[in-house]
């Protein structure tokens, strides 16, 4: 018995195979366990900020009201010249990060937050701006 092949039939075949060979980008919370890296910096009034304490909370979009950030690092210079503190292994997510520092120039207190959401695995820059406390 030879079988046949319908233009219908093949279509719906290669269709479910198509469709199923897509892998769509997730986000899956954000946290250790992946591939992306930030490098933060800090900044107030445009200048980076090297005295300066960089806080990570995972899978957040506000600042953490009992349970306190995940990680920490220092803004030392590193590449390109400036100060960046650096997270590693980051999935796919989102991130709050807050930086809290002194701004020599100004010579005041200086703070600062904004919510990342890291949408591929890859190296992200991000500057975060502050205020003078």
């Amino acid at each position: 018995m030879k079988a046949k092949f319908t233009l219908p039939g093949l279509m719906l075949v290669f269709m479910a195979l198509l469709i199923g060979a897509c892998k769509k980008n997730e986000i899956t919370g954000g946290g250790y366990g992946g591939s992306a890296t930030l490098h933060v910096a800090a900044q107030h009034m445009a200048r980076d900020i090297d005295s300066c304490m960089i806080y990570i909370k995972y899978n957040a979009t506000e600042a953490p009201k009992l349970t306190g950030y995940d990680d920490s690092a220092w803004a030392a210079v590193k590449d390109l010249g400036r100060p960046l503190a650096t997270f590693s292994s980051l999935t796919t997510g989102n991130y709050f990060l807050f930086a809290k520092g002194y701004d020599p120039v100004y010579q005041q207190g200086a703070s600062g937050s904004m919510t990342v959401t890291v949408d591929r695995e890859r190296d992200y820059y991000i500057n975060i701006p502050m205020s003078v406390y």
